[in-house]
């Protein structure tokens, strides 16, 4: 499966107001992401002395680091919706750590 499928899923369940719903697929879609973007830097510490085009790895990591960081928008605006004021924080939080600032044109 793909964390931006199920982002996109969850997102739709949140702009119809299906919340709860919306949260299912965000969380797992969040949690997913997070894990790939691990994987993507665990693997390029290893193989970083392979690296022909180190431009080109950096732009991947960094559409990587985005793509965690608008499922982390969306399932802030989910939180906030069911009133779960903290986790949102958080989200918004992570998505600073990770270079973006959590606002409607993070697409």
């Amino acid at each position: 499966f793909i964390p931006m499928a199920l982002d996109t899923r969850g997102y739709l369940y949140y702009l119809q107001g299906y919340n709860h719903l919306a949260l299912m697929d965000l969380q797992v879609a969040a949690e997913a992401g997070e894990n790939e973007l691990q994987q993507f830097n665990e693997a390029l510490k290893h193989e970083q002395h392979r690296v022909a085009d180190i431009d080109l790895v950096e732009r991947q990591r960094n559409e990587r680091k985005k793509n965690v960081a608008v499922i982390l928008y969306h399932r802030s605006l989910a939180y906030d919706a069911t009133h779960q004021v903290a986790k949102a924080k958080r989200d918004r939080e992570r998505i600073k750590e990770l270079g973006f600032e959590p606002s409607a044109m993070l697409h």
